[in-house]
């Protein structure tokens, strides 16, 4: 067996925890005893499922990340992708997550390929609002080439769809791909996922199949574009945002299920998730 760093003995750190589990606790500050227990039964979970290598997370409820600062850390086997908190004000830690109170509030991810090449992504959050939020945005802004990867939902109608809705969008053009939506629950907390590809895209409710098949506007899965925006819990004013996730690669309707029981029976303890 090889002890490197006083945590990693083989594939385990100290008191028996994931090697990689352990190695998030020192690099995010965790110190709390049932976070880490949740943390390393989460990364265990996500490593039996496939899921390790190919995804990053961002556990936001306070114990189970920094729950000070600005920086928001990441969980993954693709490497380091944490968060900046950015906006006026900032979110804040909370003990069910990160808390935005102004539309400008957000955190702020790194410019990296396995950011904007997203196939899948999953948030965990809570709100009562009915008008635009962004569980995930990441787009070009300015120069309007393209939006590489949307989760939100919004009551707008003059963005073409009433009531709250969940979409995705791999646009080449900058718009979003409507029929892709599904009503959110509103002021309790819920999970959503979404996976696509260059020809179909999924929206999953809680683990669920909610909207699936075939869609218009993916004919580029990469859109040109500066990427100017690349933000978690973003355009909101009322949102607790306990978890985010983004994929390398596109999930099966099983690996979403799957992902979804680990969270809730791991990392999402507590939160009441349906």
């Amino acid at each position: 067996m090889m002890i490197k760093g006083g945590i990693r003995i083989g594939g385990l750190g100290i008191s028996g925890f994931d090697a990689d589990a352990a190695a998030y606790f020192e690099r995010a500050g965790v110190t709390d005893a049932t976070a880490k227990n949740q943390i390393n039964a989460f990364v265990k979970g996500v490593k039996d499922l496939g899921l390790w290598s190919n995804t990053i997370y961002w556990p936001l409820r306070s114990a189970q990340n920094a729950g000070t600062g600005t920086t928001a850390y990441s969980l993954s086997g693709l490497g380091t992708f944490n968060g900046t908190f950015a906006g006026t004000p900032n979110p804040t830690w909370g003990a069910d997550g990160i808390v935005c109170t102004n539309t400008d509030s957000r955190i702020d991810l790194p410019d990296s390929v396995s950011i904007y090449g997203a196939r899948s992504g999953m948030a965990v959050f809570k709100t009562s609002r009915t008008a635009v939020q962004a569980p995930f945005e990441i787009q070009a802004n300015t120069d309007q080439t393209g939006y590489y990867f949307v989760m939100g939902y919004s009551g707008s109608a003059a963005n073409g769809y009433a009531g709250p809705r969940f979409l995705i969008t791999r646009n080449s053009t900058f718009g979003f791909n409507q029929s892709t939506s599904r009503t959110i629950y509103s002021g309790t907390f819920q999970s959503a996922q979404i996976t696509a590809d260059n020809t179909s895209d999924n929206v999953f409710q809680n683990g669920s199949i909610a909207v699936s098949g075939a869609q218009t506007g993916l004919s580029s899965i990469n859109p040109i574009g500066a990427r100017n925006v690349r933000a978690m819990f973003y355009r909101t004013d009322d949102i607790v945002g306990a978890f985010a996730s983004l994929s390398t690669t596109k999930w099966t309707n099983q690996q979403v299920s799957d992902l979804n029981a680990l969270y809730k029976t791991t990392l999402g303890t507590g939160l009441g998730l349906p």
